[in-house]
């Protein structure tokens, strides 16, 4: 659904190669419930990437921002008020959002300690959620799928 994939396998009973994206789930798992606490009008996403198809089907109303740019990749809406919920899939380069936006939550894709992601939630006195519970939602999902298929 996304067009990547980042668990590969080979289905011997069908002789060919089988790929699988465990990102939306562990994205969706880990945070579903932060997401379902503010409108999805009140959230933006800063960055994207390879996630942004994901994102957009996790949070369809969202706003999108280029991290590179700051360009609004909502083209036909603006958002009316600062966001609340921020969540942040930018790499370690790129801009920081508008100093007007004062999220109440940054939620970082990432979960190095050196992300910009947590840098930005320090600097505009956001609570901040680390990337590292979507890592192992994710972990635990292709280990899920692993049981099914070793040795059959």
């Amino acid at each position: 659904a996304f067009k990547s994939v980042n668990t590969l396998f080979y289905d011997e009973k069908n002789q060919s190669w089988q790929g699988e994206n465990f990102d939306y789930l562990g994205l969706a798992r880990a945070f579903n419930d932060i997401l379902k606490k503010y409108s999805q009008t009140d959230v933006a996403v800063w960055g994207g990437g390879g996630t942004l198809s994901m994102l957009r089907k996790l949070v369809p109303a969202a706003f999108f921002y280029s991290a590179r740019t700051g360009e609004n990749r909502s083209k036909l809406q603006t958002m009316k008020q600062t966001p609340q919920l921020v969540i942040w899939a930018a790499g370690d380069s790129g801009e920081f959002p508008d100093e007007s936006w004062r999220p109440q939550v940054v939620l970082d894709l990432d979960y190095k300690q050196s992300s910009r992601g947590l840098q930005y939630a320090a600097k505009c006195g956001a609570d901040y959620l680390s990337g590292l519970k979507m890592f192992f939602e994710q972990a635990k999902a292709q280990q899920e799928f692993w049981s099914k298929h070793v040795g059959k």
